[in-house]
């Protein structure tokens, strides 16, 4: 995940970092616990981590994978400016267990709930 989706982004590492994600989909089927015990079972609690960080890497590939623009913290390469047209909005993800992942949208509300603090409107980050 550091190596394919960090913070700076590539179209082409992230194409292979999506390749490298997908390999491991084979085997970390085949992960079993041996151990049936549900006190101190140090293998159950690390099996189920591991089906946890493999379902949060592949949600947060297909997003870096998806998102063309550079945005906060996280900087495409390829694609050096933000893109408010098509991305100023809130993404929501769901994974699939065969590893699909679909997306939906919601808009960002740039006025504050409450006339006692100013709204901030969103700006170019500069570095």
């Amino acid at each position: 995940m550091q190596s394919h989706f960090s913070v700076f982004r590539r179209g082409d590492t992230l194409k292979e970092g999506m390749d490298k994600l997908t390999a491991l989909r084979d085997p970390l089927d085949q992960v079993t616990v041996d151990d049936d015990s549900l006190l101190w079972n140090v293998a159950l609690v690390s099996a189920l981590e591991l089906a946890n960080l493999a379902d949060q890497a592949v949600v947060i590939a297909h997003s870096a994978v998806a998102r063309t623009e550079s945005r906060g913290a996280h900087a495409r390469e390829d694609y050096h400016k933000r893109d408010d047209k098509n991305w100023l909005k809130h993404t929501i993800a769901w994974k699939d267990e065969d590893w699909n992942v679909s997306f939906a949208s919601r808009p960002v509300h740039l006025q504050a709930l409450s006339n006692d603090v100013q709204s901030f409107p969103p700006a170019e980050r500069t570095h």
